[in-house]
C-alpha cells in the first residue's frame, strides 16, 4: 500500500481501500496523533493522517499513511482558511478552523464511494473496531452515521463512521451553503453544531445510531469507570481535559502512552511548577 499522497487529489484516486480510517492535525496535534497511530497499529488498523503542515507530515511519516493536505481544495469550507500550524484551545477562532478541517476530508471520501470513520488524535485503540462499525451500516440500511456517545449532548464528534451510502445527504449538510445558513460560524465547535442543528429532536437531519459508551467511552466516562469497563473497551478518548500534556499524563497513568519522549513530560512538568511558584509570590 501506497504510504505518502502529496495531494487530497491523489489519495482519492489511488488509495486501495474502500474504507477510511483517517484523523486530521497540524504540527500541534502531531505528539497525539503520533500516538493514535501507534495504537492503530497494534490492531492493524490503517490509519490515514491528514497533515496541514510539512512538519506534522514529516512526523507522522514513520507511523502512518500520509496525505499532505495543505493545499486548497473545492472540499474546503471558508472557515478553515488560514489555520494556523500551533495547538489551539477549544472554543477558540483557531480551534474552530481546525476542527471543521475534518468534513471537507469527509466529503471527499464520501464522494469517492468510501466508507469514512473519523477519529481524534487523543484516541487509544485498544481493539480493532472495524467489522463491529460496518455491521451497524449492514444491518439497518437506512443508517447514515454512527457517533461515539457524549454525557451532557447526544453524540461526540471525536469518533464517528458515515455511511457512504448517504454521502449526497451527509454533503449536503455538510455544505458551505447549509451551514452558513445555520450560522455554523457562531457555534464554538462542529460538535456543538451537530447536536443543536443537524440531531435537533424536532428536526433531526440524519439517521443515525449512538455507539455504546463502555465500549466507545469518552474521557469524563473512562476515568470514572475504567475498572469496571476495560476489558470491553474497544477506544478511549482522552477529551475533557485541555492540553497535550495533561492527556499525555493520563495516558501514562491507564498504559496507553506508547511513545519515550519523557523528557517532554518532565519539561511540561517544570513549567506548571514555575507557574505555581509564580503565582504564589504575587
Amino acid at each position: 500500500m501506497k504510504k505518502h499522497f502529496e495531494s487530497l487529489d491523489e489519495f482519492i484516486n489511488k488509495y486501495d481501500s474502500d474504507i477510511v480510517h483517517f484523523c486530521v492535525a497540524n504540527n500541534g496535534g502531531a505528539r497525539l496523533a503520533i500516538n493514535l497511530a501507534k495504537s492503530c497499529n497494534k490492531h492493524d488498523i490503517p490509519l490515514v493522517f491528514f497533515g496541514q503542515d510539512l512538519d506534522s507530515l514529516k512526523k507522522l511519516s514513520k507511523y502512518a499513511i500520509t496525505v499532505n493536505n495543505i493545499k486548497d481544495n473545492k472540499y474546503r469550507l471558508n472557515i478553515c482558511r488560514g489555520y494556523s500550524n500551533h495547538s489551539e484551545n477549544f472554543g477558540t477562532n483557531g480551534f474552530k478552523k481546525v476542527c471543521w478541517l475534518r468534513y471537507e476530508i469527509c466529503k471527499a471520501i464520501l464522494d469517492s464511494n468510501r466508507t469514512v470513520i473519523y477519529l481524534d488524535n487523543d484516541i487509544v485503540i485498544k481493539k480493532n473496531y472495524e467489522a463491529q462499525i460496518l455491521k451497524y451500516f449492514f444491518e439497518e440500511e437506512n443508517l447514515d452515521c454512527v457517533f461515539q456517545a457524549e454525557i451532557e449532548e447526544k453524540v461526540c464528534s471525536g469518533f464517528y463512521a458515515l455511511n457512504k451510502n448517504s454521502k449526497e445527504k451527509i454533503a449536503e449538510l455538510f455544505s458551505e451553503e447549509f451551514l452558513s445558513k445555520n450560522n455554523y460560524q457562531r457555534f464554538d465547535g462542529d460538535q456543538r453544531f451537530i447536536n443543536k442543528v443537524i440531531l435537533k429532536n424536532e428536526t433531526q437531519l440524519l439517521n443515525y445510531k449512538i455507539l455504546p459508551i463502555d465500549n466507545y467511552p469518552v474521557g469524563y466516562w473512562w476515568y470514572r469507570n475504567h475498572k469496571r469497563i476495560s476489558k470491553k473497551t474497544v477506544l478511549v478518548h482522552y477529551n475533557y481535559i485541555v492540553g497535550d500534556f495533561r492527556k499525555i499524563v493520563k495516558m501514562i497513568r491507564h498504559l496507553d502512552y506508547f511513545s519515550y519522549d519523557f523528557y517532554y513530560i518532565i519539561i511540561c512538568y517544570l513549567k506548571r511548577l514555575l507557574v505555581k511558584i509564580n503565582n504564589i509570590k504575587h
